[in-house]
């Protein structure tokens, strides 16, 4: 059944339906499938793009596995990284509200490298390892505030049907100006986005960082 069957859903039957059907995707990690560009083996236009200076410390996005991926289409990067860009650095949703929305979005898309990467940003803006791991359960877990409970819950629905209905479009502009409702679908998308190309590139995580166990 593809997400499209699962539109006419609602709520947490929909939800339940698309952890299902995704359930057989495996959360763990896999040989690569290709090897990443190392820092020794990139062209000028590769090393620009991940900020690699002659005599200058490597930046951290040049150790990043799922950029050392995505890099491998230097073109293709290019145009897209002024998206993730954006996103990454949008004040709205404000810092802890994007990393409910991105720790979402990594554990219904089975993204472990995601997770890895945002489960140390979240604790560090506050959110604790119960809250982190209630991020798995979604909207529905008694412990949220009214806001994470709306935006948890629009995640879900972008996940699932695609879009927002009009209750949730209603929900989310309490809380949120139609210009960064627009923000949060792109952020949704990103996310999405850089699942699948560590998913699809069984892209491992950096050495220092741990998955969803």
């Amino acid at each position: 059944m593809s997400p499209a069957r699962l539109a006419g859903l609602a709520g947490l039957a929909g939800l339940t339906a698309w952890l299902l059907l995704t359930a057989t995707v495996s959360r763990s990690q896999e040989p690569p499938r290709t090897d990443l560009v190392t820092i020794e083996a990139m062209s000028p236009k590769q090393r620009a793009l991940l900020g690699v200076v002659d005599g200058q410390p490597i930046p951290k996005r040049a150790t990043l596995n799922l950029l050392r991926a995505a890099v491998i289409n230097a073109d293709l990067f290019e145009k897209y990284d002024h998206v993730g860009q954006f996103v990454v650095r949008s004040s709205r949703p404000a810092a802890r509200q994007k990393e409910l929305v991105i720790l979402r979005v990594s554990w219904l898309y089975h993204s472990p490298y995601e997770w890895s990467q945002h489960y140390p940003k979240a604790l560090e803006l506050g959110l604790s390892p119960a809250d982190i791991n209630n991020i798995k359960i979604g909207s529905s877990h008694p412990s949220w505030r009214a806001q994470d409970k709306v935006i948890l819950s629009a995640v879900d629905q972008l996940v699932i049907d695609g879009g927002l209905s009009k209750d949730q479009w209603e929900n989310l502009q309490e809380y949120y100006s139609t210009s960064e409702v627009m923000t949060l679908i792109t952020t949704v998308m990103h996310y999405h986005w850089a699942a699948m190309v560590s998913k699809s590139f069984h892209v491992g995580l950096n050495q220092e960082l741990i998955g969803f166990d």
